[in-house]
């Protein structure tokens, strides 16, 4: 029997076409997706490039519009001031410029200006002599006929000069002589004595008792400046009796003889309360 001759297996073949043909398409499929990158990252620039194209365009169509409109606003300006003020600022003819049309709107202001204050002078004026149609416009007027501002002006400083005048004069009132005031004269009497007043119990009690609280009254105040002396004085004396001991032992010694000594202010309010009982 003749040897079977061996060849490739047709599924193994299938397979590994199979194999290579999905490896080649996500190959494929990744070189698209980048080539598309690339033209979408190409169609990006050029947005961004066609924006500010048109953004450019845009700006420089609101300026041209905003010349436009200034012209506009100057013709109709000047076809407003085609009358008196185109005509004088013109010299009778000829092209008016911007800068005489200026020129004769500050002048029409100003006379306007002008002729406000005088009618406000005018209407101030009448609102005074309204005021003064009584005894002072009277007799500024003589009788009758205009009256005139400075004749009201005179007529009202002859009645401030009358009203100071009366102002001036003395007013005679009887002033009834003020009597003596008897606690004052006891209370100076008592501070020349050099006794004080005192209205009631407490009152008594407190100024017979102020100069023994005011001896020491707050003696705790002067307890760091009295110890500070007492160790100065005393731990000298404590060294040279206990040369063996240490500084923190020698000064719980003088604390001890501190709480105890009579230079201690506390212990001196205690002996004055002592004495006194």
């Amino acid at each position: 029997m003749p040897k079977k001759k061996w060849g490739d297996n047709p599924k193994a073949v299938e397979a590994r076409t199979r194999k290579e043909n999905k490896k080649r398409e996500e190959q494929e499929k990744v070189e698209r997706a980048k080539e598309d990158a690339l033209w979408a990252d190409d169609d990006k620039h050029l947005k961004r490039k066609q924006q500010r194209k048109a953004d450019k365009e845009s700006k420089k169509q609101e300026q041209l519009e905003r010349k436009q409109e200034k012209q506009r606003l100057l013709e109709e300006e000047m076809a407003q001031l085609k009358g008196p003020a185109a005509k004088s600022a013109a010299g009778g003819g000829g092209k008016v410029t911007q800068a005489q049309i200026q020129a004769q709107m500050e002048r029409e202001k100003q006379q306007a200006a002008q002729k406000a204050k005088r009618q406000e002078k005018q209407r101030l004026l009448e609102e005074e002599m309204a005021q003064l149609k009584g005894p002072a416009a009277k007799s500024a007027a003589g009788g009758g006929g205009k009256v005139t501002q400075a004749q009201i002006q005179a007529q009202m400083e002859r009645e401030k000069q009358q009203a100071a005048q009366k102002a001036k004069r003395p007013e005679e009132e009887e002033v009834a002589p003020l009597e003596e005031n008897v606690n004052r004269l006891i209370a100076d009497q008592l501070a020349a004595e050099g006794a004080v007043e005192a209205r009631s119990v407490e009152e008594a009690i407190s100024v017979l008792s102020v100069k023994e609280a005011a001896a020491d009254r707050h003696p705790e105040r002067r307890m760091k400046a009295a110890y500070n002396k007492y160790e100065e004085e005393n731990l000298p004396r404590l060294k040279q009796e206990n040369p063996n001991m240490r500084l923190s032992q020698l000064k719980q010694m003088l604390k001890k003889d501190w709480m105890k000594s009579p230079e201690n202010p506390m212990n001196q309010r205690n002996l004055a309360f002592n004495a006194k009982s």
